[in-house]
């Protein structure tokens, strides 16, 4: 864009306003007190189907997705994303227990999307959410419990069900609503964000969701640090300030800290083709590092790797300080095709909220022998593909916890002979 096509650009408003409670589907979550579908509903991100032709919009609070119609720039739905059944996955619900944890449980998750992303396969749009969660929580409203914290008083759940709930070792600390879903009795168990990353079809229906994935490879990767964070809490050498060193170094306290409240926390979430196949990288907030699939059959997603710099150097003993070694939680991803790029190989950037800092990544792939067993996947002949570091941007960050600086290369982001 020029600043002469954005003066020439026709703007168009769209409002909620011709939605009421009465006429949106079931499953869509409206609860702020005393306020109208057009006040409570709540864009999120937006993402644009690649014939542009359609728009989709995360209404995270809500649970749902508005799709529009560019052309006629008009909402044509509002679409309910449902439940996530963890008694068909698995999910590691306290953070008490000191261990990794990962049961089936009866608990329905609300898929609550943060970042989103559309691609197109085989000739239809696909849309890649990163299933992150959120709870409406204000001085003046709030709906944000632990499951101990619900009254069962007269609810039909099975006994052992209430106990567990009950118990902060099992369910009882995670995080719920004491809004809708949320009955009185209590019917059903509900918590924030599915932990996971879905894809959904044009009209918001479920295709594919990656069930408990995520916390089990994590478990398998980073047993020490699974469900983990940093501390911003922590002040290791009490001097009032907290370097980007010291944050990253207070990861191994925290150990099953995120298990009650999202556990891994998918938030960023970008699709890109990379040799006709499309490729979906998931940023995970809390426990930091991203997630590569392939998704080129949205049916059928295969995991390639996850890649977590901070937590590769904590377990190997390494040196923290280095470019990428200190970044902490991913929030937004930009990708950048191998004939748009000055190193000639696609590029994965990455800012990250936490660090203040933005990292630029070199997609890698490389060929892998035939018959090797791939994590979820099958016995067949794939490629592997990796992320490395290409460089970094500088970034200085002062925040009311701390000060954050760093300088790092650009060279391979320079165009050289």
């Amino acid at each position: 864009y020029t600043a002469d096509t954005i003066a020439a650009a026709k703007i168009t408003t769209l409002t909620f306003g011709d939605f009421t409670r009465q006429n949106l589907a079931d499953g869509i979550r409206l609860i702020w007190p005393n306020a109208t579908a057009a006040q409570d509903l709540e864009p999120e991100y937006v993402t644009v189907s690649p014939d542009a032709t359609t728009a989709y919009i995360s209404l995270q609070e809500a649970n749902a997705f508005a799709i529009i119609d560019l052309e006629t720039r008009s909402i044509t739905q509002i679409a309910p994303l449902g439940y996530k059944d963890f008694s068909e996955s698995a999910i590691d619900p306290s953070d008490q227990d000191n261990a990794i944890a990962l049961e089936p449980w009866p608990i329905y998750a609300m898929y609550q999307p943060y970042a989103i992303d559309a691609y197109e396969t085989n000739g239809e749009t696909y849309v890649v959410s990163a299933n992150e969660g959120e709870a409406r929580n204000y001085w003046c409203y709030s709906e944000d419990a632990r499951l101990a914290d619900l009254n069962y008083n007269n609810s039909p759940l099975p006994a052992d069900l209430i106990e567990a709930a009950q118990d902060p070792t099992r369910l009882g600390r995670l995080r719920t609503t004491t809004a809708y879903p949320t009955t009185n009795p209590v019917d059903a168990l509900y918590t924030y964000g599915a932990r996971s990353f879905s894809i959904w079809n044009n009209d918001g229906e479920l295709i594919w969701d990656s069930g408990a994935q995520f916390a089990q490879i994590v478990a398998r990767n980073f047993p020490q640090y699974f469900n983990s964070q940093v501390d911003l809490s922590a002040d290791p050498d009490g001097d009032g300030n907290m370097s980007l060193i010291e944050l990253v170094g207070t990861t191994p306290t925290q150990l099953d800290a995120r298990s009650d409240d999202k556990g891994v926390e998918p938030e960023a979430a970008v699709v890109a083709t990379v040799n006709d196949r499309s490729l979906a990288f998931i940023g995970l907030e809390r426990m930091g590092g991203i997630m590569i699939y392939d998704v080129t059959d949205p049916a059928a997603p295969v995991f390639e790797s996850y890649s977590n710099i901070p937590l590769e150097t904590l377990a190997a003993n390494g040196t923290l300080g280095l470019t990428g070694t200190t970044d902490v939680s991913p929030e937004g991803m930009t990708f950048i095709n191998a004939d748009d790029s000055p190193t000639g190989t696609p590029l994965l950037l990455v800012s990250y909220e936490l660090s203040g800092t933005t990292t630029i990544y070199e997609v890698t792939i490389t060929p892998v022998p035939d018959n090797e067993f791939r994590l979820f996947g099958t016995f067949r002949t794939v490629d592997l593909i990796t992320l490395a570091i290409a460089g970094a941007i500088t970034a200085v960050v002062i925040t009311r916890r701390y000060r954050r600086e760093r300088e790092l290369s650009v060279d391979h982001l320079v165009s050289r002979d």
